[in-house]
């Protein structure tokens, strides 16, 4: 199903593999959420996802896959191996102090994170970059049932086993840029208010929908091949789900499927960790589910609504515009209204006065004498005239 936010995440264990776990941590970062910060930046702002795996044994692994429910390319995809490589990232995403020690500048190789002296909390894979980004004999992306499926390929598998002596948890973690565009986000859907263009700020509002492994929104190939896939070997269990959005701070979380782990305000130490910047004041909000008496986990699913104030000079300016416009169509209309009304009432409720006849209007003498006979003399005349 295209755009409807569920991923998918399995391994493709070794044959006759032993069983093994793994964590999932997924980030959902909203930066493009703030049209303030996108006016104001002069790089490109988009929304990224970050998919993390913290797999227990690597050596009981071929190949991991993600299935996403949109269409990326290569240039999309970007390790974050050189980010944990920094102290301040590694500490922020694990919580915990960490001894870092990076692979040799240039080649492939492994980041270890040590949170006690001579313990290996996880090593982090990193990958080998070509000129058109990740190389693809370590991760493969091949388009599928309207989304895309990574898979991390047996040469990073391969490389990460060369450095698992001594035994520690293998950690990937790569991030997807999301194409702008209301239909281009499978993970975020905008309401705005159709009457938005006639107040001077509306409530605009938005969901995250995420959702893993959740088998009847999934794809019925991409169900299968999963089931196909983890039939090779021994199983490969869940053993917990992380998911992290952060969101612009004037955006106030409505309703959530479940309460949040815990949340808290961004640091701006965290600018640097994406090319274009973050939003100040951006808030972050924490969701987990672990597995419980041995039972794995199967799915995970996580709704999140958002609403925000919209109002700006912009929205102003054009809800100025629209309303002394509709009133001075309104003035227009109503003298035309006016002008039609009088024009086509005046000759049916004007009349022309009456004239008057002054051959048939006598006129009394002045002195109060009774008026000869006009009528009679000048018919006498008219008599005496023809004989």
């Amino acid at each position: 199903m295209q755009n409807n936010g569920t991923i998918a995440i399995w391994c493709v264990p070794k044959l006759n593999s032993t069983p093994t776990d793994l964590e999932v941590h997924f980030n959902y970062w909203r930066i493009a959420g703030d049209p303030d910060f996108t006016a104001k930046t002069k790089k490109t702002v988009e929304d990224f996802v970050e998919i993390g795996l913290l797999i227990t044994d690597i050596r009981q692994i071929e190949k991991i896959r993600v299935y996403l429910p949109t269409k990326i390319n290569r240039g999309m995809v970007e390790d974050c191996a050189p980010y944990l490589a920094q102290s301040q990232f590694a500490q922020g995403i694990f919580n915990e102090v960490f001894k870092i020690t990076a692979p040799v500048a240039g080649g492939t190789g492994c980041i270890e994170l040590n949170d006690k002296p001579n313990s290996v909390f996880c090593r982090v894979h990193s990958f080998a970059i070509g000129s058109q980004g990740i190389e693809p004999n370590e991760l493969e992306i091949a388009a599928q049932h309207d989304g895309t499926v990574l898979t991390i390929e047996r040469d990073a598998i391969q490389e990460a086993c060369n450095h698992a002596a001594p035994a520690a948890p293998s950690y990937f973690r790569l991030r997807i840029r999301l194409k702008a565009g209301r239909d281009e986000n499978p993970f975020v859907k905008v309401i705005r208010p159709l009457d938005r263009r006639f107040q001077s700020g509306f409530d605009e509002i938005e969901y995250i929908d995420f959702r893993m492994n959740e088998a009847r929104t999934l794809p019925a190939a991409i169900e299968q091949r999963m089931r196909n896939d983890r039939a090779r070997g021994g199983p490969v269990a869940f053993k917990l789900v992380a998911f992290l959005t952060a969101v612009p701070v004037h955006s106030e979380l409505s309703v959530s499927n479940t309460p949040s782990h815990k949340m808290r305000l961004l640091e701006q130490s965290w600018n640097s960790y994406v090319a274009s910047g973050i939003p100040e004041g951006m808030v972050v909000y924490h969701w987990k589910r672990e597995s419980r008496l041995g039972v794995p986990i199967s799915d995970f699913s996580a709704f999140v609504k958002l609403q925000t104030r919209r109002s700006s000079r912009k929205i102003l300016v054009a809800y100025l515009i629209i309303a002394f416009s509709f009133g001075l169509a309104g003035n227009l209309a109503a003298s035309l209204i006016q002008s039609l009304w009088d024009k086509s009432a005046t000759p049916a409720t004007l009349t022309k006065a009456p004239t008057v006849d002054r051959k048939s209007v006598s006129v009394p003498p002045a002195s109060g004498r009774p008026a000869k006979d006009d009528t009679r003399r000048d018919t006498a005349t008219v008599v005496g005239n023809q004989s």
